[in-house]
């Protein structure tokens, strides 16, 4: 029994970590099936698709854009809440305004689609993927995904552990979204 106890006091902190990690891995790899999911329904259907986060209410989800039933739901959304010791922090830059596009950012104000959402939530984002499947130019250029630990409240956001976060951001070509290196989430920052 000795034996056993000395065993578990040697495990337990490096089985916290693994726990922790599989965690943040398994939302991180929810949130990009989720992306892939947006885009093949995009294409199958013709019509735009929105991937929405909202952090304040740790929750995110997939709907059509344009709802063509007698109900006026779509009945293939999707909404998923993450875990109590996740969070997600939206890189709320786009494409068109990096390159500074104003009449796409300008097109989609106009079409009744601003960038918080339909929800009518301040903190909700969007990211909107277009019938041909690619990503909207307007859509953020990607996102945080951060576990939560006690340590971590108490170092403050500045001194996370790197374990303890993930960068799902668009690729080089910017057709899919993808876990980045901490070396490019470090450089989009």
């Amino acid at each position: 029994m000795a034996l056993l106890v000395i065993v578990m006091a040697t495990i337990s902190p490096s089985l916290g970590g693994f726990l922790r990690g599989r965690t943040l891995t398994s939302e991180v790899q929810r949130f990009i099936s989720l992306t892939h999911y947006a885009q093949a329904r995009a294409v199958n259907e013709g019509i735009p698709m929105r991937l929405w986060v909202d952090p304040e209410l740790k929750t995110y989800g997939l709907a059509s854009e344009f709802v063509f039933s007698q109900s006026g739901l779509d009945a293939h959304a999707r909404t998923y809440e993450f875990g109590p010791d996740i969070l997600m922090e939206v890189d709320s830059r786009s494409w068109a305004s990096l390159t500074g596009d104003r009449l796409a950012l300008q097109d989609r104000w106009a079409a009744g689609q601003p960038a918080s959402g339909s929800t009518g939530s301040r903190s909700q984002v969007v990211f909107r993927f277009t019938p041909d499947g690619f990503i909207d130019e307007t859509s953020p250029m990607g996102l945080w995904i951060r576990h939560q630990s006690p340590q971590l409240s108490q170092r403050g956001r500045g001194q996370s552990d790197p374990r303890d976060e993930v960068y799902v951001g668009q690729n080089l070509s910017r057709l899919r979204y993808e876990v980045q290196t901490n070396q490019i989430a470090g450089i989009r920052r």
